[in-house]
């Protein structure tokens, strides 16, 4: 049966809505009189089964709809807590899954341990010494044994006034040095000004310096620099040099170690004494380039052999940390090693020659 409908009603019963039987009179049987009390106990019965049975109708539909309204309330919980069990299901944690074990490697047995062999006693190699700095030592002034002009001042500065650029180099050394004229800065760093706008490299390197040194022109490091690097640049050995400084100092320019070891290399290979002897250092600390002692031993070796006392020095301290083979390399090198053919017009005899030249 479900919840709401009502109990199917019960088959009328025979009650008063039928016909009355007929009085008899006590003169009437007895088994009349027995008839009219089993009618009237029936009646009886009939009517107290009627009763009972609206009590329970009563009493069945005061049931159902206690059901009904307990179902109504259960019934959304119950869709509920049904539609989070769904959904639960088609959750998927990213709980992480057990590896299964890995099977335990076999155990091999362990071979006896061998005797440890006989210690051998090594001398430890004596400490090196530190690198030697790298010099930067601006070169000397120069001296009138070192001006290359053989011309008269007079007809020197005639040329010079004409617009000729080397005269005009030459004129700008010769006050410079005071060969042949009252020594000024001024008129130096004029004549000489004059000669590197037209692209003399030995003036330029000349100007570079003197705006290095604040000499005859307000000190600027940038100006400086752009001498050194014009003249480098057309195989100015020592603005080569000079420019290779600055980058390794970072003056005037951004410090950049692997430029320093360029212009170092190119100057050396020219054969400038003071660049071999920076470039071996660099090798010597790795600074700019991959460390080497072997290319360091070769660069102080020729360097040495042109005369340079401290570079002699490092040459004994590194044979001792080359290994053989190496050493014998190095030498060879250092032996065999020829400058390469200078750009007289951009290296003439003007001005002050460093150790090498």
């Amino acid at each position: 049966m479900s919840f709401g409908e009502p109990s199917p009603e019960l088959p009328p019963m025979m009650t008063e809505s039928m016909p009355a039987p007929a009085m008899r009179s006590p003169s009437m049987e007895p088994a009349a009189s027995m008839s009219d009390a089993y009618l009237s106990q029936a009646r009886r019965a009939a009517k107290d089964a009627n009763q009972g049975s609206e009590q329970r109708n009563k009493s069945q539909k005061r049931t159902n709809r206690t059901r009904f309204l307990i179902a109504a309330c259960i019934a959304p919980v119950v869709i509920i807590a049904v539609a989070v069990t769904v959904l639960n299901r088609h959750v998927v944690t990213a709980m992480p899954v057990a590896s299964p074990p890995e099977p335990a490697a076999p155990v091999e047995p362990v071979a006896p341990a061998a005797p440890p062999p006989a210690t051998k006693v090594v001398q430890a190699p004596a400490p090196l010494s530190p690198p030697p700095q790298v010099s930067v030592m601006p070169p000397t002034d120069p001296t009138p044994a070192q001006i290359g002009s053989t011309v008269s001042v007079e007809k020197l500065t005639e040329m010079a006034t004409s617009g000729d650029s080397k005269s005009e180099r030459d004129l700008g050394l010769k006050y410079l040095a005071g060969d042949g004229v009252d020594m000024s800065e001024g008129e130096a760093a004029r004549w000489l000004m004059r000669a590197a706008y037209k692209g003399e490299p030995t003036a330029e390197y000349w100007l570079g310096t003197l705006y290095a040194r604040g000499r005859g022109l307000p000190a600027d490091a940038f100006q400086a620099n752009h001498w050194y690097e014009a003249a480098a640049k057309q195989g100015n050995r020592r603005a080569m040099h000079s420019f290779a400084v600055a980058y390794f100092q970072g003056w005037g320019v951004e410090k950049n170690f692997a430029e320093a070891a360029r212009w170092f290399t190119s100057a050396a290979e020219l054969g400038y004494v003071d660049s071999q002897f920076n470039l071996a250092v660099l090798y010597e600390r790795g600074a700019g380039v991959q460390q080497s002692l072997s290319e360091a031993y070769k660069w102080y070796a020729i360097a040495a052999r042109a005369g340079d006392k401290e570079a002699d020095s490092r040459v004994a301290a590194l044979a001792t940390q080359l290994a053989p083979g190496d050493l014998a390399l190095a030498q060879q090198a250092a032996s065999s090693f020829k400058p390469s053919p200078m750009n007289a017009s951009a290296n003439a005899a003007g001005g002050p020659q460093s150790s090498g030249g």
